[in-house]
């Protein structure tokens, strides 16, 4: 209550903003088979200059946009990592099986929000238990275990078929549910958990921002593999669904790294 109102930092919105933008844009455009190589390096090269501007900005500044000094807590740094990175997760399967379901399975809208509906089951069994296996493990040790349920529920996924049974799907969503459930979760919980309350405003900002950038940018990919795939195979078979899950799957098994970082970083800060 007696901190004076800070001013919008008017160059850094503007700048991340752009940098933003132009990645998104730049993503997009890589993924058509007819791109135009000069226009997409030229993308590139200005949202390298911007994000470089902004980064570069908000160190230097008085009251930069983001208080970027949060990071120097690796509790802190590491699970804002995660929760940019989760959005492959968490974002682009939202994407793909949708699309699936409809276009491949000719489901209806309906049928459609039903099949995935069951997903929202696995998200609420884990958030039960979530609070439970942190207090025992550790924030980063529950990442894993939902990173690694998310993994054995993709895998069926990369061989889709127009006859994959409907329960295979409704346990692997299901599956996958939770893992998210125990990915995100840990992740913001302790982010806000290292820091100081009167950060908290910047912190919540900050985590927002992340998860929608990650969540964009792996929308933006996924979009665009699944246009290359189906501009090869001339339509949206399943093949292109199977191989859109490919990435998924890959993307998910990387995060795995970042999950030991921020159990490592929380082992480090207890023992302080």
């Amino acid at each position: 209550p007696a901190s004076a109102p800070r001013r919008l930092d008017a160059r850094g919105l503007g700048c991340g903003s752009t940098a933003f933008v132009l990645t998104v844009l730049g993503v997009s455009l890589f993924g058509r088979t007819s791109r135009n190589t000069t226009f997409l390096l030229t993308i590139g090269a200005l949202a390298v200059l911007a994000w470089a501007f902004f980064i570069t900005h908000i160190r230097r500044a008085t009251n930069p946009l983001l208080d970027v000094s949060l990071y120097q807590n690796p509790v802190y740094s590491w699970s804002s990592f995660n929760v940019a990175v989760l959005g492959f997760g968490l974002y682009a399967p939202m994407v793909v099986m949708p699309l699936y379901l409809e276009a491949t399975r000719h489901l209806t809208a309906v049928h459609t929000g039903l099949v995935m509906s069951v997903a929202g089951v696995g998200v609420i069994m884990a958030g039960i238990l979530c609070t439970k296996i942190m207090g025992r493990i550790g924030g980063g040790l529950t990442m894993t275990v939902g990173i690694t349920l998310s993994i054995i529920a993709t895998l069926p996924l990369v061989r889709l078929t127009n006859h994959t049974s409907y329960i295979l799907l409704a346990v692997c969503l299901a599956l996958r549910g939770a893992g998210i459930s125990l990915t995100i979760v840990p992740a913001m919980t302790r982010a806000f958990e290292s820091i100081k309350r009167t950060a908290m405003a910047d912190a919540s900002a900050q985590l927002n921002l992340l998860q929608r950038i990650g969540g964009t940018i792996a929308t933006a990919v996924i979009i665009a593999v699944i246009h290359h795939e189906a501009m090869l195979t001339r339509g949206l078979s399943p093949t292109v669904f199977s191989h859109a899950n490919v990435w998924i799957l890959t993307a998910t098994a990387v995060t795995l790294l970042p999950a030991f970082a921020l159990a490592k970083a929380e082992r480090q800060q207890q023992d302080l």
